[in-house]
């Protein structure tokens, strides 16, 4: 008999994935996500090495990913943030204001 399959995948479907396989799960390249490997600690990919290989934990990856997410066009995003205001946290100003009723007081 021989050996059962290794298994990679963690309870609630998590699993770990090799460079090449979270390379074709993100649509990134290898050499970039080994370009984010080698980040500041704070900055860089979480990751594990069990001797040569490198695995990424897929939810790991997706947490981590969250924190290049933008809302709308980064120099806007950027001043927004300057001004010590969240854009995230804005409300939807392109939703259609109501009219107001009756003349404005002046």
């Amino acid at each position: 008999m021989g050996k059962p399959p290794r298994e990679s995948a963690l309870p609630g479907g998590d699993e770990y994935l090799t460079l090449p396989q979270l390379a074709a799960y993100a649509k990134l390249s290898v050499r970039q996500l080994r370009n984010y490997l080698n980040l500041a600690p704070d900055l860089a990919l979480p990751c594990y090495r069990p001797g040569r290989r490198v695995l990424v934990r897929r939810a790991e990856f997706d947490a981590w990913l969250l924190q290049y997410r933008q809302r709308g066009k980064p120099v806007l995003t950027q001043v927004l943030r300057d001004l010590g205001l969240d854009p995230d946290k804005l409300a939807d100003t392109r939703r259609l204001r109501p009219p107001l009723n009756g003349a404005e007081s002046g």
